[in-house]
């Protein structure tokens, strides 16, 4: 059985990721540690992303806004 569907994990992998960022480079941040970090799987950070750039695209996106 499929687990339930959360809208809100695209928001906690960005937000994550934006911390990770603020304290680390981007060479330095992982998918495994946005995941974690998140609390999901690393196949649901690639599930929403296809790799780390397109997070990065959609962190500048929100700032851009």
């Amino acid at each position: 059985m499929a687990a339930p569907h959360n809208d809100n994990i695209k928001g906690k992998i960005l937000s994550e990721a934006t911390k990770l960022l603020q304290e680390k480079s981007f060479a330095e941040v992982s998918i495994s540690e946005i995941a974690k970090c998140a609390g999901v799987s690393k196949g649901s950070v690639y599930y929403y992303y296809k790799n780390k750039d397109d997070i990065l695209y959609d962190i500048a996106d929100g700032y851009l806004e």
